[in-house]
């Protein structure tokens, strides 16, 4: 059955609309605007998030791997769900959404994440675009990830212009003359401590190194935060 009863959409725009209202400057032309441009995406978002969520539970109940029961108790899983869904409501973007899923599913079971971890984990993915996402997933494993997507893995033999940035580039064609864009996501990346900070721009010492895992402890385990582990 679906979790949302019809009249949440009817709820959500009274109360939008109540409170466009009581501003002065805004007319009721703008807040029927608001009403008809806004909430009515914004609805659905939130209905397709929570339908979403309750039938993945549902799924790792019918594998014993939780039970519905408990969740109501579990705080973190509470503070999760509020947080996560904040943050969904703000995105299209269906990696986005996916990674903030099963973020909100991991936290569910027993081998959650420490909360003020997962707080911070939360805040990153909200932050991160899907490029920083897609990009820091290949650092974690370049030649796997090559592999996993039925990719030639780059046949790197040492010359001139042989790096870590090289490579990636072979990886995303889709961004590959996008130099800046490419120098932003690798720095947001080493900053906030998910890659370190080794210049991936310089030359490396062998073949072997470029398709080296580039992520730190704290990026592996923010990555395993947002993977889905159980499908």
């Amino acid at each position: 059955m679906d979790i949302n009863e019809p009249t949440n959409e009817d709820v959500s725009n009274s109360i939008v609309k109540g409170l466009i209202g009581t501003i002065p400057v805004v007319g009721a032309l703008a807040t029927e605007l608001f009403g008809l441009i806004v909430v009515p995406p914004l609805e659905k978002r939130r209905v397709e998030w929570m339908n979403e969520i309750a039938s993945r539970l549902k799924n790792l109940e019918d594998k014993h791997l939780l039970t519905l029961e408990s969740l109501k108790d579990n705080e973190q899983f509470i503070d999760t769900i509020l947080q996560t869904t904040t943050y969904v409501l703000k995105t299209s973007e269906e990696e986005k959404i996916l990674a903030f899923q099963n973020a909100l599913l991991n936290t569910a079971l027993p081998e959650a994440p420490e909360k003020t971890k997962s707080q911070i984990f939360l805040n990153q993915l909200d932050n991160f675009t899907v490029w920083h996402i897609r990009i820091l997933q290949f650092l974690d494993s370049p030649r796997q990830w090559f592999i996993k997507r039925g990719m030639q893995v780059p046949d790197i033999s040492m010359g001139i212009g042989v790096n870590v940035l090289r490579v990636l580039r072979e990886a995303f064609p889709e961004i590959r003359s996008e130099n800046t864009l490419i120098e932003i996501i690798i720095k947001d990346l080493a900053n906030v401590g998910v890659v370190d900070g080794e210049d991936m721009r310089g030359m490396v010492s062998s073949p072997t190194s470029v398709l080296a895992r580039r992520t730190t402890k704290f990026g592996q385990e923010f990555l395993d935060f947002i993977t889905d582990k159980n499908n």
